[in-house]
């Protein structure tokens, strides 16, 4: 197996869509709950001091979540992933080449999971370290499940 991606470019904004909605789409019960929460303490009548907190608490937790994320993604500290960069994949290894001039070459068997969603997948070589993979990086759909699908074998194993 020898698949090379096209060229692969981030913008802050795309990032922190993509962070945002991971997140929130893994964590919705949280603000579900949240969200019950305060619409019971705002359908009560005799309010105590603790519920305005709680009701405060409800809407403020999201809000600091995104100016988080938008903090962490907008940082001149993540310019690493803004880079355009595109791999190489072979049967032990993927390497990626940035615009700058680094390499990059990691052993497929470091691979601890695979995210997909609608139209990219992030392949996790740890909890915080991801590889984004858009399905359009790809020549053709077929090719980008075949290198999901391979990797996803190497995993299970």
């Amino acid at each position: 197996m020898n698949i090379k991606t096209k060229e692969i470019k981030l913008t802050k904004s795309s990032y922190f869509n993509l962070l945002a909605k991971k997140y929130f789409r893994q964590k919705w019960w949280v603000f579900a709950l949240l969200g019950l929460i305060a619409l019971s303490t705002l359908i009560n009548d005799d309010r105590q001091t603790s519920d305005y907190f709680t009701i405060g608490v409800a809407f403020a937790y999201p809000a600091y979540i995104l100016i988080y994320f938008r903090r962490f993604c907008y940082s001149k500290e993540n310019k690493v992933f803004l880079l355009s960069r595109h791999y190489q994949f072979n049967d032990e290894d993927v390497e990626g080449y940035f615009e700058d001039g680094t390499k990059s070459q990691i052993r497929l068997a470091h691979v601890t999971k695979i995210y997909r969603a609608k139209n990219y997948a992030l392949i996790y070589l740890s909890k915080i370290t991801m590889l984004y993979m858009p399905e359009e990086a790809f020549d053709s759909e077929h090719t980008y499940h075949q290198l999901l699908a391979y990797i996803e074998s190497k995993i299970s194993r």
